[in-house]
């Protein structure tokens, strides 16, 4: 707020020496008998700091000095807000230049009932906000969060994140206190065919289940596992999605879809067994989508041509039989 004060008036700390904070006859050409320069209530003698002063004593009262003072202590980076005010003493005007200095956050604490790991929380935070948080971020920070309590079932955390300043060095820790309160557990779980007529065909189903805690995490990752499971048995549009439902404890859906089964199979010129793996990546990729077999039949008329079959071709045809997707390559 005070930086912004200050690039929005532009002239408005001279100004406000001569109207506002300074007595009526405090005003340009008024003699300056003394300097001050003040942070946190103690006067400032270092030397970086007052050969930035371009008012000088004995000398009247200028806007453009003053202006100038304050850029070139702003362009220190150390201040967040320099304010400038005069007050009248005998022969002349008491000039101040009071600094604000930057209390930069290098510490992150957690305190109180956390539930979760102090070191994923400060992850979280570091990787949104970076190493350094800003002051100005505290509502953004205590937001997210509460989105991962929320994600770990912690519907009720409490979060209130504030700034302790210290000084000599000027710094700042970044301290979030923590009531985690209870974790929801999952009441119930549906789960969902998307294709209903290869439902049948889907003998396991993720490990999801009702009076386990409630963790997206967790959830997405036996999802997850149960698509790779599926891929491995040549099922490879199996995907797995879940919702939730937030109330006396959590009610989980999960949406199921099992693809067909895809059968891979190649008929006219042989080719090596070492190969097929590498020319045509379906089981590598988990896809038999239409780019990847296209792909396939590129990389196996290449790898004819570079062996003289100038005239090589490869042909690919997919067909639905049984439930089964059957793909062949006609070498």
């Amino acid at each position: 707020m005070r930086a912004f004060v200050r690039v929005l008036l532009g002239l408005g700390y001279a100004v406000w020496i001569l109207t506002d904070a300074a007595p009526a006859r405090a005003q340009v050409g008024e003699r300056v008998v003394e300097i001050v320069i003040e942070q946190e209530g103690q006067r400032v003698t270092e030397p970086t700091i007052t050969r930035l002063i371009q008012t000088r004593v004995g000398e009247p009262l200028s806007i453009a000095d003053v202006r100038e003072t304050t850029d070139h202590l702003y362009s220190l980076r150390r201040f967040d807000d320099v304010q400038t005010s005069s007050e009248p003493v005998p022969n002349g005007i008491r000039l101040r230049y009071t600094l604000f200095p930057l209390h930069p956050i290098d510490r992150i604490e957690f305190r109180g009932t956390l539930g979760l790991s102090q070191g994923s929380l400060r992850t979280l935070v570091v990787d949104r906000f970076g190493d350094s948080p800003r002051s100005g971020q505290l509502v953004e920070v205590a937001e997210a969060l509460r989105a991962e309590y929320r994600r770990k079932g912690y519907d009720r955390a409490s979060i209130t994140p504030r700034v302790e300043e210290s000084h000599n060095p000027d710094r700042a820790t970044l301290v979030i206190d923590v009531q985690s309160g209870p974790r929801q557990t999952i009441t119930d779980v549906r789960f969902t065919h998307v294709d209903p007529e290869r439902s049948v065909k889907i003998e396991e189903l993720p490990d999801v289940k009702r009076g386990q805690p409630f963790d997206e995490d967790a959830i997405e990752s036996e999802l997850r596992a149960w698509e790779e499971r599926m891929r491995a048995r040549d099922y490879y549009e199996a995907t797995a999605s879940h919702g939730s439902i937030t109330g006396d404890g959590i009610f989980v859906t999960v949406s199921l879809a099992l693809g067909p089964r895809v059968v891979l199979g190649f008929a006219g010129d042989p080719l090596p067994k070492s190969e097929l793996e590498q020319l045509v990546p379906i089981r590598a990729e988990g896809s038999a989508d239409e780019d990847l077999l296209e792909d396939s039949r590129r990389a196996i008329e290449a790898y004819l041509s570079a062996r003289g079959y100038r005239d090589a071709a490869a042909p690919v045809s997919r067909e639905e039989r049984g439930g089964d997707l059957i793909i062949t390559f006609d070498v």
